[in-house]
């Protein structure tokens, strides 16, 4: 049989297109891989190769700075600092930053330094990312230098655990809000199951038996260090552990009849029975909240003894969530080179997801592109007039999405049964609907406004699914900080609407979401470390305006159905991709950036380079098979 020509050239252009989507893929993924392993986010990738953080003592403070550079993790609240001075002069050191614990006090150079040209005195960090020193020079004529560092600080934690206890022991002490405690018990090391509270205390469970110890403890914090560095341990407590005695039961009192005693004054009550409350009382069948033990009890036994009580989850409305902990400061993104990187990955972005996933859904429109049946023709009968239907409320139909989406987002971070989760659900519906309200719908009015066009808002399905999506792979691959989308509305417009203006509405649309996100972002930073209900709430609000924001415009940017990109990709290539370049890099930033950021690079990388060869297969084969139908339908 002799085999067309014209289909042994489509069989020969497929193969050759799946080659070349092959060996691009290939050449991206070591790109990838490559840019993983030297970039922010090789933390990810070589955590257990990263030689732990150097202990930083001494810090040059006047001339040139040699040590620490910006950014660098300092173990220990005390710290001498040092530097180069003129002759004559003296030096003043002032402490600003950081958290509430400990207390932040200065220094100056003592008087007998003043005829030499280098000094030092010992100041006091408060812990916490971002403390700033700064050394201020002033020579014989008065004038002033100064030169300043900044440096992230945690030192370690209080220790006030009793010398000598029953099993099971535990150890206590304070610390730094959201700290994890690592104990060394006997030169073996424990983690906490929990972490320090809003009142700066700690309690962990101590698992060895009766026996001498040795006990010390240290903390982390997530987003304190680049990457999260280990405190300096605390002074060690001698602590002896002995075995508890038996408890011993009391058998149940079997009741007896009473019997009167020769006494003048009132009998007294059977043994078994309480005696009569006074009327001043509170009756006996509600008793006081504070005597009921079930209430001192873990939320979660199975956890241990370390988690919070059923009191504590009752009342912990003030204490934070950790959520947006792991947000990387502006200067942990300058000084680990993330917005060097980070067009590089934005440009992997464009070319492994946007573009593939466009060529993917045009093939399978043309391919899977279903006509509208029409079973009467065009004489059907004109159907009679329906009753009237009552308009339904657009505020109840946007809040019923945007209260699921906040729900969404709140299980990618993690939740517990306490009552902070709930301020946590109330502080990130708020932020969605920042989000909704001023970066879509104020601006879809102005810009539309501003163009001479009319546009309605409707609810887009697509973004809730893509929401989802992104929680469920934030919440299965341990993306932290998650990448999650809270953008739910769009614009919509006549068919007779130019390219032009409802591009530029679109584009108004992503480039609010990016500010708000950034504005989010800094002022999360700003705030710092909380405590209590509403600094809590401002916080959580900044950080689910910086995550949902970052995420819905990577959403919003693709060419796809009714999302913005699309429309902005109709009207102009070159913008379309200026603004999804702009996206991805601040996205990239943001979640590769930091020192806390744990992003999967290397599984990330197999998996869009995959995907990338999967689409571009598909839509090659799309093509020519369509190509090979009208080659047949034309009998040639």
């Amino acid at each position: 049989m002799t085999v067309p020509l014209y289909t042994v050239n489509v069989a020969t252009r497929i193969a050759a297109a799946i080659l070349r989507v092959v060996v691009l893929g290939l050449v991206l993924s070591v790109g990838f891989v490559g840019l993983g392993m030297l970039g922010p986010g090789a933390a990810a990738v070589r955590a257990e190769e990263a030689p732990p953080p150097a202990a930083v003592t001494s810090i040059t403070a006047i001339g040139s700075i040699t040590a620490p550079a910006d950014g660098a993790f300092v173990p220990r609240n005390t710290v001498v600092v040092a530097g180069q001075k003129a002759t004559g002069g003296s030096v003043s050191v002032r402490v600003a930053g950081g958290g509430p614990q400990p207390p932040a006090s200065g220094c100056s150079s003592p008087v007998e330094q003043a005829a030499a040209t280098t000094w030092s005195c010992t100041a006091v960090l408060p812990n916490g990312p971002g403390v700033v020193v700064t050394a201020t020079e002033t020579d014989d004529n008065g004038a002033e230098t100064s030169d300043a560092v900044t440096v992230d600080v945690l030192g370690p934690p209080g220790n006030t655990t009793l010398a000598v206890q029953d099993t099971p022991a535990v150890a206590s002490g304070t610390g730094y809000p959201g700290a994890k405690i690592r104990l060394m018990v006997g030169g073996v090391e424990q983690d906490c199951p929990a972490v320090v509270g809003s009142d700066h205390t700690w309690v962990c469970t101590i698992a060895n038996g009766p026996g001498n110890y040795a006990v010390s403890a240290s903390q982390v914090h997530p987003a304190v260090g680049s990457p999260p560095g280990t405190s300096a341990a605390s002074p060690s407590v001698a602590l002896e552990v002995r075995q508890a005695p038996p408890t011993n039961t009391p058998a149940p009192v079997v009741p007896s009849r009473p019997k009167p005693l020769p006494v003048p004054q009132s009998p007294p009550e059977p043994a078994h029975h309480e005696p009569e409350p006074s009327p001043s009382a509170t009756p006996s069948h509600r008793a006081d909240a504070s005597t009921l033990p079930w209430l001192d009890r873990p939320v979660f036994p199975s956890d241990g003894d370390g988690g919070p009580t059923v009191r504590e989850a009752l009342t912990n409305w003030g204490t934070p969530t950790g959520f947006g902990a792991q947000l990387p400061t502006l200067a942990q993104t300058v000084s680990g080179g993330s917005w060097l990187w980070a067009p590089l990955m934005a440009l992997l972005f464009i070319g492994l997801v946007a573009v593939p996933l466009r060529m993917l859904v045009t093939a399978v429109h043309h391919r899977l592109a279903f006509g509208r049946m029409r079973l009467t023709g065009r004489n059907r009968l004109t159907p009679p007039p329906e009753e009237p239907v009552t308009a339904r409320n657009p505020w109840l139909m946007g809040a019923v999405p945007l209260a699921a989406t906040a729900g969404l987002i709140v299980l990618a971070e993690g939740l517990n049964g306490e009552v902070r989760y709930v301020r946590l659900l109330f502080a990130v519906g708020l932020a969605l609907s920042i989000l909704n309200v001023v970066g879509v719908a104020v601006v879809t009015r102005v810009v539309a406004h501003a163009t001479g066009i009319r546009s309605r808002l409707k609810f887009l399905p697509a973004l809730l699914i893509a929401a989802a999506i992104a929680t469920a792979l934030s919440r299965v691959t341990g993306i932290d900080p998650p990448l999650v989308g809270g953008v739910l509305i769009g614009a919509g417009f006549a068919l007779s609407v130019p390219a032009r203006p409802r591009a530029l509405v679109n584009l108004g649309q992503v480039g609010a979401v990016v500010v708000i996100a950034l504005a989010g972002w800094v002022g999360h930073q700003l705030l710092g470390p909380v405590d209590g209900f509403w600094p809590s709430v401002a916080s959580e609000t900044l950080a689910g305006l910086c995550l949902a924001g970052v995420g819905s415009a990577l959403i919003l940017i693709l060419p796809l159905g009714a999302l913005p990109g699309r429309a902005i990709l109709e009207w102009s290539t070159a913008a379309w991709f200026v603004a999804a370049l702009t996206v991805a890099t601040v996205a990239a930033v943001m979640l590769l950036g930091g020192a806390p950021a744990t992003f999967p690079v290397l599984a990330s990388a197999v998996i869009v380079t995959g995907f990338a060869a999967v689409c571009l297969a598909v839509w090659a084969w799309a093509n020519y098979a369509r190509e090979a139908e009208a080659y047949v339908d034309d009998g040639s």
